[in-house]
This record gives C-alpha cells, sequence and structure tokens, in this order.
C-alpha cells in the first residue's frame, strides 16, 4: 500500500505513525491523529500469534470499504452513562471549536436527570462541557452564538446564556387560539433569523400558529411580539426553514412561503403524498435554489425546485420526481456487488448493510447540509451521503445500532483545514460489527478529499486491469 501512501499521505500522514509501531507489536497510532479501524487493522496485522494476524484478501477487502477508510474516531462524552441524544441545535463559537446542545436522556434506569447536553466538537475530541437541567424540551435555535432559545411544551421558552450555560429564564407564551387542548402552545419548531435586519424568532406552535419576535421583544422577556399568524386551523407547525427573504412554514404536508418584512403569506405549496397522508414535514434543508424534504417515519427526500421572483420572493415551488430519493429502491440497488476484481477500491460496502430492513429501519432521522452534499441518518444507524449535483450516493456506512438522529459537520484545524462529520448514536460498532463498549459517537473524514481518494483507488484498479471496465 505504499503508492496510496505516497499519493495521499500528506493527508493520511500513515507512514510516519505507523514506522514506530512495528518495533512496539502493537500499532498504538495516536488517537489525536485518529483512524480508528486502521489501527485496529495495524494491530491485528502485528499480534504476535499468526493465527491472529488476517490474510492478505481479507486486508485487501477491508482497505476497500469506505467505512474503514474515512472513520476517525470513536468516542464517549457520556462517561460509560447510557443515553439516547434527541432534538438539537449547533453553535459555532470559534472557527475550530463547534458546540453541540442536544437533549439527552437516559436510555436506562438511572439517577441522571434529563437535560440539555453542550458537547464541544474541536480537533478529533468530543467531549462533553456541561449538563443544563431542563425537562421537556421539543426544539432549540442559537441566536448569535451568545444565546440559546428551547422551546419547551405548554408555551415555555427558556432562554439560556450560551457563555455560562445557565438558564437566564423562562418565559410563557400566550395565546388566543381557541383550542384548549395542553398540545395546542407546545414549542415544535423555532428559527432565529439573525442575519436579516431587524432580526427575528420565530416559533411554531402545536396550534398551527407563528409567533414571530424581534430583538426588542426578546429584551422585554417575549411579553410583546410583532405577530402571530394562523398559518394552519388544524395541523401544528413542524418545521421552520428559511432563504434569504422568505421564511418556509411547515404544517402537515404544505409549505407555506411568507416573506419577512412584513410577514404576509407569498406562496403555498402542497407535497400532497396520498400514500403517506397521515405523515407530516419534519425536515426542511434549503440549499441554492432547492429545498429538500423529508415525511415523518418516512424514507424518501423530496427533491423540490423553487423560482423567485425579482424581488428575490419565491413565485414557485415544484417536486423534480426524476431527483426524488427513495431509499427503499436505492438501497437495495446498491446491493449487487462490484464484479470480483482484485485491487483497491471506495465502493465495496459492508455486507451487513443490506439486511433485509423493513421502511420503517430506513426512515429519516436527520438531513442536515455538508459542502456540495447532503448527509442523512437513518433510523437503523447508517449515515449516507448524497451528491446534490448528481444526487448519488458518494458514501454510505452504518456503523451504529441505533437511529443516528444528530450528525453535525465541524471544521479541524491541520495542516489543510479539514470538514469533519460527527454522527452520534447508541452503540457503535467496530469494522466487524462488534460493539464497541459505551460509545455512541463516530466521526467520518467524507469531506470533499474523500472525492479524490475514491478517484485515486478507482485508477489504481483500473491499472491492475487495464481492460476490465
Amino acid at each position: 500500500s505504499s503508492g496510496i501512501n505516497a499519493e495521499y499521505g500528506s493527508e493520511l500522514n500513515f507512514p510516519n505513525q505507523v514506522a514506530g509501531a512495528f518495533q512496539l507489536g502493537k500499532a498504538t497510532l495516536d488517537t489525536a491523529v485518529g483512524w480508528h479501524d486502521m489501527t485496529h487493522l495495524l494491530n491485528q496485522c502485528v499480534d504476535p500469534n499468526p493465527e491472529f494476524r488476517p490474510s492478505a484478501l481479507h486486508i485487501t477487502d477491508l482497505l476497500s470499504r469506505a467505512d474503514m477508510l474515512c472513520l476517525r474516531g470513536v468516542y464517549d462524552p457520556f462517561n460509560k452513562v447510557p443515553v439516547s441524544l434527541k432534538e438539537y441545535c449547533v453553535i459555532k463559537q470559534s472557527e475550530y471549536e463547534t458546540e453541540l446542545w442536544v437533549k439527552v436522556r437516559p436510555s436506562q434506569k438511572t439517577d441522571i436527570p434529563s437535560g440539555l447536553a453542550v458537547i464541544s466538537l474541536s480537533g478529533l475530541n468530543i467531549v462533553q462541557k456541561s449538563m443544563i437541567p431542563i425537562n421537556n424540551v421539543l426544539c432549540s435555535t442559537s441566536y448569535l452564538k451568545n444565546t440559546v432559545f428551547v422551546g419547551c411544551s405548554a408555551g415555555t421558552i427558556a432562554v439560556i446564556n450560551a457563555k455560562t450555560y445557565r438558564i437566564e429564564y423562562k418565559a410563557e407564551i400566550k395565546s388566543k387560539s381557541s383550542s384548549q387542548s395542553t398540545f395546542a402552545l407546545n414549542i415544535l419548531s423555532m428559527i432565529c433569523m439573525e442575519e436579516l435586519d431587524p432580526s427575528y424568532l420565530v416559533i411554531g406552535l402545536g396550534n398551527g400558529q407563528i409567533h414571530v419576535y424581534s430583538d426588542n421583544d426578546i429584551e422585554k422577556k417575549f411579553t410583546t411580539h410583532q405577530k402571530v399568524i394562523t398559518v394552519d386551523k388544524s395541523n401544528p407547525i413542524t418545521e421552520l426553514a428559511h432563504c434569504k427573504e422568505n421564511l418556509l412554514v411547515a404544517a402537515h404536508q404544505v409549505i407555506h412561503v411568507f416573506e419577512v418584512e412584513h410577514f404576509k403569506k407569498i406562496y403555498c405549496f402542497d407535497l400532497n403524498q396520498q400514500g403517506l397522508h397521515q405523515n407530516h414535514i419534519t425536515k426542511l434543508c434549503v440549499m441554492n435554489h432547492t429545498v429538500l424534504v423529508a415525511l415523518h417515519n418516512a424514507s424518501t427526500v423530496y427533491v423540490c425546485k423553487f423560482k423567485k421572483n425579482p424581488s428575490g420572493h419565491i413565485s414557485s415551488i415544484e417536486t423534480d420526481e426524476r431527483k426524488t430519493l427513495n431509499l427503499a429502491t436505492m438501497l437495495p440497488a446498491l446491493r449487487s456487488s462490484p464484479v470480483d476484481v482484485p485491487g483497491p477500491s471506495f465502493s465495496l460496502h459492508d455486507p451487513a448493510l443490506f439486511q433485509d430492513f423493513t421502511s420503517l429501519d430506513i426512515r429519516i432521522t436527520s438531513l442536515v447540509k455538508f459542502q456540495r452534499s447532503v448527509l442523512l441518518g437513518l433510523g437503523n444507524g447508517m449515515l449516507l451521503q448524497l451528491d446534490t449535483t448528481t444526487y448519488k450516493i458518494r458514501f454510505m456506512s452504518r456503523r451504529h445500532h441505533s437511529p443516528v438522529r444528530v450528525v453535525v459537520p465541524y471544521q479541524v484545524r491541520g495542516e489543510i483545514d479539514e470538514m469533519l462529520v460527527a454522527t452520534f448514536g447508541e452503540d457503535v460498532v467496530d469494522i466487524e460489527g462488534k460493539v464497541v463498549p459505551h460509545s455512541i459517537a463516530c466521526t467520518w473524514s467524507i469531506g470533499d478529499e474523500t472525492e479524490s481518494l475514491s478517484r485515486y483507488l478507482d485508477a489504481r484498479r483500473s491499472m491492475v486491469h487495464p481492460h476490465h471496465h
């Protein structure tokens, strides 16, 4: 593999790190350097007992697996406490430190309270900084790096200082809506439009209303508001997104578009998925002139293109049927293994990826944009990376035993700055599919540089087989 090292070595830096390992009979790669699976494989290769060393064929297979080549580290920021993670928001505290604020609850009986954990992602380190005791968290959003607003049930907003991690105060949202149910005032979604002038916080409620607050209203502790708009009398507001001068509000399967100067409704788009009529929109991801939409417990990403009029407002949205990503048909199609040609590749998938799964197993549990791609976390612990130009799968792995609900891209300082992606889900599994005790987080090196690795391995493969296409 010296060829791989020579060309890709500047990024992976394997040769120097590995050189010292063999004298020790253990490949003790520095954890600060990462490459979790690689270290594991090197340890096996230098096992004093030859029977435990992997065969050359097995090594070639492993070195062709994308997840093997891209997994940087495995972590347990919760110090052996089994937890499940749900709603979260991300604050970029500085160029090289990203904070994840995530709702945590113990997944087994324990004295540890539920709350909001603050986890720092910097370099190859994932550590818990704080735990803020707060109940009934439904959503959260950060504001100008110094405040986090947390939406709770029954109309409670908690305002947390993002530097001290203290709850500064809690406010109660009042609403004149006719609905008396306790669910009506649940704050199900929130978004800060901080690059607007003035900037706004918008919250979406269980009663189908949105409430709009300016900086001034927030200073008055939410006793005043800019606007209260009833978007849908019979469906809750489940997701909010925005794109310059447009606010996108999702209620059931309809996206209502508002302009953000006077908050007048300017367009309405009904996704109208008949077979899934009970499923509401839970994910909206806006990139360029496209909004990606996913429904609750469903395994399809709808690619909706929008047009804007000269004043920058959305004037039409339509689903691009050809680009719709239906994972239930896409994933089994990848199962056919590539023709078995020796030589390195980047396209071998772990066979365990394709055990028969139900549509619920591959439901989309997170949807996040990342460089020129979009990342999907699935209910069965898979991570998929889709190229947003071709809408083909660029990378896939299944290294968690439970839904991947939290996916966080973040920047790392290095010889060349690099973007990593952290995924969180209970129980990380190693390259052989065994659970790594207590670990819940993985970091992945799947930025644009993996494309060069993939192209390089393809080229190597065609050198081994000049006539094989």
